[in-house]
């Protein structure tokens, strides 16, 4: 029974973390601040039935995330005592930001099925084109057009990709969405090939087009690069997996009509010249195309490093 009810909250937050964009800069932008945490409740009564029903992640790691969580807590409440300019709300919700909802990682295993794991596929590639189809409207509408509206509504508010043309976000309120999103797709258009009775191949076939067509009106390298990484280690295992080399043969039908039927949208050369305008300039950078690539991986880990000329936990 509490089983059940975590896999109904998992859909309420699998749509809200589709949908919530849409509602904070289209549908309901004032309330765009509050609706930022509409997950928090859901995840926070998913931990509660995990709890109760004794399914809740117990791994070293996540006693580990925890604790580095609350001495984080600790020293910034410390801050705060130190230092009247901090705000204990500031340190709540970083804590929920890089806490909150990692658990719910761990806990997915433990309570869906392979057969829910096949439900969520086909709504993923189901959405896809769709979703691509939607980018492909904000990539050709100006910046400051109704359908590229940032979150609270705000104007101008999402990220030029050249030539006069932004980083399509689809639903979400950041181009970041749909660079998570479709490698996600991505993945499970891999597993379909694997898979062949459990999706039709209509839906892979439109699902193909869509991860194609997002990555060419995307305007974004890290989009291209992280589906890039999920294709290839596809073809990787199919070096080693029998299975998988079956799948690589199922592989080329969909990706083939979807290729053919992509230049028959006006959009497509224009879509590869922004790209490619935005790998050019890279290219021409100080780091080279590769190299800045890779020190953007890097900075990621690095970044709390290079301010060491800041006051410790701002306590001085």
């Amino acid at each position: 029974m509490l089983i059940n009810r975590i896999k109904l909250l998992f859909w309420i937050y699998f749509w809200l973390l589709l949908l919530e964009g849409a509602l904070r800069k289209w549908l309901i932008p004032e309330l765009s601040t509050p609706l930022l945490i509409i997950r928090d409740p859901v995840v926070l009564l998913m931990y509660w039935y995990a709890y109760k029903g004794r399914v809740f992640p117990d791994s070293s790691f996540i006693k580990i995330l925890f604790l580095i969580g609350y001495l984080f807590v600790l020293w910034g409440i410390l801050a705060i005592i130190q230092n009247d300019s901090s705000n204990l709300i500031v340190v709540i919700f970083g804590l929920r930001t890089n806490i909150l909802h990692f658990p719910f990682i761990f806990l997915i295993p433990k309570v869906l099925s392979r057969k829910d794991l096949y439900n969520i596929g086909k709504v993923l590639l189901a959405i896809a084109l769709p979703m691509a189809v939607l980018m492909t409207f904000q990539f050709l509408s100006p910046s400051g057009a109704f359908i590229n509206r940032g979150a609270g509504g705000a104007i101008e508010a999402q990220l030029p990709a050249g030539l006069g043309r932004i980083r399509p976000p689809g639903t979400f309120t950041f181009v970041s969405g749909p660079v998570g999103l479709f490698p996600l797709i991505a993945a499970f258009v891999c597993n379909a090939f694997l898979e062949e009775k459990q999706y039709s191949p209509l839906l892979l076939i439109f699902s193909t087009l869509g991860c194609i067509l997002a990555c060419v009106v995307s305007g974004s390298r890290a989009l291209i690069v992280n589906m890039s990484i999920v294709f290839l280690a596809f073809f990787f295992l199919a070096l080693i997996w029998y299975r998988a080399k079956l799948g690589i043969k199922n592989f080329w039908i969909p990706v083939s009509i979807a290729t053919i039927s992509l230049p028959f949208l006006g959009v497509v050369e224009e879509g590869i010249e922004v790209i490619s305008s935005r790998f050019i300039r890279a290219s021409a950078g100080p780091e080279g195309q590769a190299g800045g690539l890779i020190m953007r991986i890097i900075r990621s880990f690095t970044n709390p490093l290079t301010n060491t000329d800041a006051p410790f936990l701002d306590m001085d």
